[in-house]
């Protein structure tokens, strides 16, 4: 019991109840009361008690005592403070537990009447896509070389793209927003051939909203892809699908469709940030599809966002020699007979007198042509429109219909310049 406790450690200190009761400043009879058990002092006064008799307060009192101690005046004060607490803990718990049940239902309420992910909010894709253009890219002669896709992050007039976009004869490259409006391009800010990024930059602003850069290092398997671009040159196509994970820890893999032209597009996270470009699918396979991390790109603008380079000195045109052999027919000769020329005519071989003799007769003619520029020393009308049209490696051949008849084209030679 208490009292007896404080009267057995009252007395191995050798102090007497009129001691003892002068230290803590109460009366002589209020030790005697706690010493027989009829009264208990209150806490703080239990912790002065155990001060003065040297001892811990576990040593004067237990965990059966600490409910019912008994203060002078004869109160539970104890109890009445541990009741006080456990009616306050309960009341706390109770109002926080209402507190997140309603912020809990404010919450879904937004998210299942106004809040969508990216994935699925028309609205969210379609304002996302004016932020995305197709690119065309023409060659000298003003042909159509190549397409692809972009897309405005960093600043006004910037597009981000793949470099084998405009890798090959990119003499001049227009970019087409999805207004229709058409934008030139001369400069380039930046290219990384390794990793398959080019920055270029229009010759005005195009007023574009700059799309925000997502972060890849949060994907996890299954969440919600978004790509936009323009495959098969229809513009800012839109495909959805599940990000499927990284491929050497780097590449994104992902199942929303792309196709040739898609390369240069956004591939777009729930929250409509963009996670990298779009840029190659795997033909042996269903929906494996790739991607370039965004934090790739973001790392080559911050090093090179001051420079300015031309196009002439990021593009490679095809450089070549081309060997033309021509046969001029009669306009009313048959399809059968002209495919017998031809076949004459494939058989070209410089070794073989005898072929290289009926050729001759024939009327065959030669010619080499400039690649590049597509000139000849004596050009010829026919070679013009078919070199300019179809006519590109070794074996490439053509049966060209016109006024004055017909006549056979055929490019048994093609020699790189550099």
């Amino acid at each position: 019991m208490l009292g007896d406790n404080i009267k057995k450690y009252r007395k191995e200190n050798n102090i007497s109840q009129e001691e003892l009761a002068e230290k803590i400043g109460v009366s002589r009879q209020s030790i005697s009361l706690w010493e027989n058990g009829k009264a208990n002092p209150g806490l703080d006064t239990i912790t002065e008690l155990a001060s003065i008799l040297g001892v811990p307060v576990g040593a004067l009192i237990d965990s059966e005592n600490i409910e019912e101690h008994k203060n002078d005046n004869g109160t539970q004060e104890s109890t009445n403070k541990n009741n006080k607490v456990k009616k306050v803990s309960k009341k706390f718990w109770l109002v926080l537990l209402l507190v997140v049940v309603f912020v809990g239902v404010i919450v879904g309420s937004w998210r299942l009447f106004f809040h969508k992910d990216f994935a699925d909010s028309p609205v969210k894709i379609e304002t996302a896509s004016k932020s995305v253009v197709k690119i065309n890219c023409y060659n000298s002669r003003g042909d159509l070389s190549a397409t692809g896709s972009g897309f405005a992050m960093f600043e006004d007039g910037v597009i981000t793209t793949n470099y084998h976009v405009i890798e090959k004869e990119a003499f001049s490259v227009e970019l087409i927003l999805d207004d229709d409006s058409k934008h030139k391009v001369n400069t380039v800010v930046a290219i990384d051939k390794e990793n398959d990024i080019a920055i270029l930059k229009s010759e005005k602003n195009l007023g574009l909203s700059l799309l925000e850069k997502g972060d890849t290092k949060k994907l996890k398997k299954g969440e919600k892809v978004v790509a936009i671009g323009s495959p098969l040159g229809l513009i800012n196509t839109v495909s959805t699908g599940v990000f499927s994970g990284f491929i050497q820890n780097e590449v994104l893999q992902f199942t929303a469709s792309i196709s040739n032209g898609s390369s240069g597009g956004a591939l777009f996270d729930n929250e409509g940030k963009v996670l990298g470009i779009t840029f190659a699918s795997f033909k042996e396979g269903q929906n494996l599809n790739l991607a370039i991390p965004i934090e790739m790109v973001v790392d080559l603008w911050n090093e090179n966002k001051n420079n300015q380079l031309s196009l002439k000195d990021v593009t490679k045109p095809e450089k070549s020699i081309l060997k033309v052999h021509m046969i001029y027919l009669d306009a009313d000769l048959d399809d059968f007979s002209c495919e017998y020329y031809l076949a004459a005519l494939k058989s070209y071989d410089e070794n073989d007198s005898f072929t290289m003799d009926r050729l001759a007769g024939y009327g065959m003619q030669t010619f080499v042509v400039n690649q590049e520029t597509w000139e000849t020393g004596t050009w010829v009308e026919e070679i013009e429109s078919w070199c300019l049209d179809t006519a590109r490696d070794v074996g490439d051949s053509a049966i060209i219909e016109n006024a004055y008849g017909k006549t056979l084209c055929y490019i048994s030679q093609k020699e790189n310049i550099e």
